[in-house]
């Protein structure tokens, strides 16, 4: 929460905010992986289970889906403007494509 007592809205978390949040989740595993690509707020719309899974290394999908569905809840929870969460996970065809650097020697 803020100062005045107002929740953040989703676009409004730095990435600090956002590894407190996986804390919270029981997700602390995957701070580092946050904090290194810089994950705030704003990002976290633009990922999906396959992004979560193989660009932050989120194997457990019981992980990724409380992750998203945190993230769908956020932007329901006063989010003015927000999209409507979207399938997940069903196909990333209609999600932004978010290019995560690439493991040194990786392909």
């Amino acid at each position: 929460r803020r100062p005045s007592g107002r929740r953040l809205r989703l676009r409004e978390m730095s990435p600090r905010h956002v590894q407190s949040m996986l804390r919270r989740m029981g997700m602390q595993e995957h701070a580092a992986a946050f904090r290194r690509d810089g994950i705030d707020g704003s990002m976290c719309d633009l990922l999906d289970e396959e992004l979560l899974h193989h660009a932050l290394g989120v194997i457990s999908q019981p992980q990724r889906r409380r992750f998203l569905g945190w993230v769908d809840r956020m932007q329901l929870s006063g989010e003015v403007g927000a999209r409507q969460p979207t399938h997940r996970g069903r196909g990333s065809a209609s999600r932004p494509v978010w290019n995560a650097p690439r493991a040194a020697g990786g392909d």
